[in-house]
């Protein structure tokens, strides 16, 4: 294993990634998957794209980061942060302000149980549930995507796919603006 090399694949094509200069790219050439060091995204929050949380981001999906700041609020924070790839040059950053994936799922899966038990939901309950069926149609669509870029499939295909992943990001945002809206309500009452 070379020095530049990470212990990670990549997303799209399972090759090698490795760090460059100013990138970490994947090492197929008929791959372009590349995270960047100075992405906008991380410098807009005062951090950069490290070795560290690249691997983190590639083999648990996500990353813990603090100290995140906030130029509208001009405040520091602590986030879950995760990317979204539809196959273009650049991925698509998540913000998760409340727990991490494995967090989710637990909730997730205890909503799940409540649920069955009673026909009775709460306003938090339904968020749950819609972040749970964004995340499952997100997880089809990255198969779906490897799967025809894997087999050189139908362009069409792939096009039609990103506008699923863009509508599903809208319902990400929808949900995010929810939860800290709830929180700042909270926190003022």
């Amino acid at each position: 294993m070379s020095t530049n090399q990470l212990r990670a694949q990549c997303p799209r094509c399972k090759g090698d990634m490795y760090e460059g200069k100013k990138n970490f790219y994947c090492i197929n050439k008929n791959c372009n998957f590349a995270l960047y060091k100075e992405d906008k995204f991380w410098t807009s929050k005062k951090k950069t794209l490290t070795r560290l949380r690249v691997e983190s981001l590639l083999n648990a999906k996500e990353v813990k980061v603090d100290n995140l700041y906030s130029a509208k609020r001009k405040k520091y924070y602590s986030a879950y942060i995760s990317f979204i790839d539809d196959g273009s040059n650049f991925v698509k950053w998540h913000l998760d302000f409340l727990t991490s994936s494995a967090d989710k799922n637990n909730s997730i899966k205890k909503i799940e149980n409540k649920s069955n038990e009673s026909n009775i939901f709460y306003a938090s309950d339904k968020n749950k549930l819609k972040l749970k069926a964004i995340l499952e149609i997100s997880d089809l669509q990255k198969q779906l995507s490897k799967d025809l870029i894997n087999n050189n499939q139908n362009k069409s295909i792939l096009n039609k796919i990103a506008d699923i992943k863009i509508i599903l990001e809208r319902l990400v945002v929808i949900y995010t603006t929810e939860k800290n809206i709830e929180g700042e309500d909270k926190n003022e009452g």
